[in-house]
């Protein structure tokens, strides 16, 4: 498992300037953004040989250079035998889409959903900033139905999905300029006897992550449970 990372401005003679995968089964790879690396194949994301079939989800290659496949390099391997590879790519941006990525006979390459390819508006790319800009096109554009794991962030420490939908790469954009409701933990179990004593009270912590003043209001849809307090307000970084 690869998640949240930046890879940026790294530089291999050979085969994968971020990373190569050899004969690694099913390394999944998700919300990571890879620029400015440069190889010989794959100057980004995957140069994978050897029976290989690694996974991006929700992640950004773009600004990479290689001589095969800028970002993405699928290459047979024969050794006594032939080895073939495979990858798959979705709710990525990848610069230059399907048509820039190397494929060579006998590799496949599984081109899923949600991925596009269009400028990701770094805010400081010059320097090796990956953080989205407001108006970046990946910004809640990834897999609409990842779920974050328990107090998983970004690449800053911030809550990984701020906007309702889980943006690409490894920062999440953060709006300095409205208030954002972030809410731990995101479930409850409550268990108990009949006729027995009522479980014991749990904690939901709400927190503004943005700016300003949050109102709140919490309603419940259910006999048996009641939150206290039902409604307040947060201000910037102060939880509940």
């Amino acid at each position: 498992m690869i998640r949240s990372c930046i890879f940026c401005q790294n530089l291999a003679d050979g085969d994968g300037g971020a990373i190569y995968t050899w004969n690694g089964s099913k390394p999944a790879i998700t919300n990571c953004t890879f620029h400015g690396n440069r190889a010989r194949d794959a100057g980004g994301m995957i140069c994978s040989r050897r029976d290989s079939n690694p996974r991006s989800t929700n992640c950004i290659m773009w600004g990479n250079e290689a001589t095969h496949g800028d970002a993405i390099c699928l290459a047979l391997y024969t050794w006594g035998r032939t080895f073939t590879t495979a990858a798959t790519v979705s709710h990525s941006d990848v610069e230059g889409g399907y048509a820039r990525a190397y494929v060579e006979t006998g590799c496949t390459l599984n081109w899923s959903e949600g991925n596009i390819d269009a400028d990701p508006l770094f805010v400081d790319p010059a320097s090796g900033g990956c953080r989205l800009r407001a108006e970046s096109p990946c910004v809640d554009a990834g897999n609409p139905a990842y779920i974050p794991a328990l107090r998983e962030t970004d690449i800053e420490g911030e809550p990984r999905v701020m906007g309702g939908r889980v943006d690409m790469g490894a920062d999440e954009f953060t709006s300095t300029l409205i208030p954002i409701l972030y809410v731990s933990a995101t479930e409850f179990q409550f268990a108990l006897y009949v006729d027995g004593p009522n479980p014991e009270a749990q904690i939901l912590s709400i927190c503004n992550i943005g700016s300003g003043t949050l109102e709140w209001n919490i309603i419940e849809d259910c006999p048996w449970l009641r939150a206290e307090p039902a409604r307040g307000e947060s201000i910037t970084g102060s939880s509940v």
